[in-house]
Order: C-alpha cells, then structure tokens, then sequence
C-alpha cells in the first residue's frame, strides 16, 4: 500500500509548489459492429432497446436512424468537456463529435469492414481487453472505497491528524530550501501552498500509521504467493522510451 498511495499523496502539493517556483524563476476504437456472420459474435454500436425517436429523452440524437444514447453523451460531455470549456456551445461541440463517428461508423459498416472475419475477430479482441480493464479499474475503485470508510472507522483519515507550524517548517528544511527557485524561507511561500503542504504532511503522517496498521495485519495473515504466475506477467515494452527495453 505504501508504494501505491504514497506517490498520490506527494505529486499534487510538490506540482503546485514546482510550478510557483518556475514562476519565480522565469521558467516557464469505437469497436462498434453488427454481426457478420453467424460465426462472429460483434461488439453492437448501439445498446438494445434504446428507441429512435428523437422525443424520448434517453436519446439526444438519431443520426440515419441510428440513435445516440443520452448516457454515451453525458460520459463523452464529462471527459472531454475541458476541450471545450471555453465554447458557449460546448455540449453541442461534444455531441458533433459523437454524430461525426456516428456517420463515419454507418460509412464503414457499408462499406464492408465488418464482412471480414478477422478484422472483426481483432476488434472483438481488443474490446475484451478493455473490457477486463475496465472491470479490473472499478473493482480497485470500490477497494479504495471501502479502505477510506474504515480507515475513517479507525480515525485514520487526513483530517484526524494534526500538521504543526513545526512540521512545515521541518518538511521545509528537507524537501524545499536550497532547490532552484526555492524560497529562501517558509514565510515567503504563498498561503495557498503551505495549505496544500500541510495536507501533505497530514497524509504522510497517516500512511505512516496506516503502514504500521499494515505491518499487524501481515503478522497474522495467511499469504501465499504463486511466484511462477508473477514472473510470467510481461514486462512492458520500453522500446523508443529513456531508458530502452526491459527484458526480465
């Protein structure tokens, strides 16, 4: 847990310190388909039972005949909308977007791209593998929730620990004072800041205890590891990245 949170808990404080002091230093798929053959199972572009009736409000457009969900425009308008945040007519920037692969989707479908086996096979591949990803990130979501309700059970949260005008000046001392572009002194850090600091220290103060809290739990828990299946994950291609690849 450590290795995991830990990283969360710094990057969002140090980010807005580091972008204060560069200030100061003057540095500045849609796998969608029908199926094509009674062999192949295809990813539908539409969910059933959405009705193609421009009046029902389960449905903000129908593009020739083939509607566009309300829920696929309010999940395309929250992703994207900081694309568009500075346009008054946002939400119709977003649903254009949706109408354009609408149209280029039908365009592909009459064409034929489906007719082909493999290609579909790839698509439903690939749509699968997002599948489990997507089923792998909300089963950590709801982890996560749980851990934070009983850490709060436990008085584990943030706010239940204190951060002293001591602490900050210490974490000072430690992490700030002497990089480029620093303050010479915490007094000279905009109050914005050492509020985010403070919650930084408040959260490391909590993994510390939720680390110790760990440590008691591995002492009378049962783990069993299977080695073989861990060394046979892959390790990610690092080609063309700093550093090359890795090959263990």
């Amino acid at each position: 847990m450590k290795s995991l949170l830990r990283p969360v808990l710094l990057v969002i404080p140090m980010l807005a310190l580091q972008a204060w002091t560069d200030t100061n230093t003057n540095a500045t798929t849609d796998a969608s388909a029908s199926a094509p053959s009674e062999k192949v199972d295809v990813v539908k572009a539409v969910p059933a039972g959405i009705p193609s009736s421009i009046a029902d409000t389960s449905t903000v457009a129908v593009v020739n005949g083939a509607p566009i969900p309300y829920e696929w425009f309010l999940h395309e308008f929250r992703s994207t909308f900081f694309r568009y945040n500075d346009a008054p007519d946002s939400r119709n920037q977003v649903l254009d977007s949706l109408i354009e692969r609408s149209l280029l989707h039908a365009a592909a479908v009459k064409e034929g791209i489906l007719d082909d086996l493999e290609t579909v096979k790839d698509i439903n591949e690939r749509v699968s593998s997002m599948r489990a990803f997507m089923e792998y990130r909300l089963e950590m979501a709801r982890l996560s929730m749980v851990i934070d309700k009983f850490l709060e059970t436990k008085h584990l949260s943030p706010d239940d620990f204190e951060a002293t005008e001591d602490d900050l000046a210490d974490f000072f001392m430690k992490e700030v004072k002497g990089k480029p572009g620093a303050p010479e002194s915490v007094e000279e850090i905009p109050e914005h800041i050492k509020s985010q600091l403070m919650m930084r220290i408040k959260q490391s103060k909590q993994m510390d205890a939720v680390q110790a809290l760990v440590a008691g739990l591995r002492k009378e828990a049962d783990v069993q590891v299977n080695q073989s299946a861990v060394d046979s994950v892959p390790m990610p291609d690092m080609k063309g990245l700093p550093g090359g690849s890795i090959s263990r």
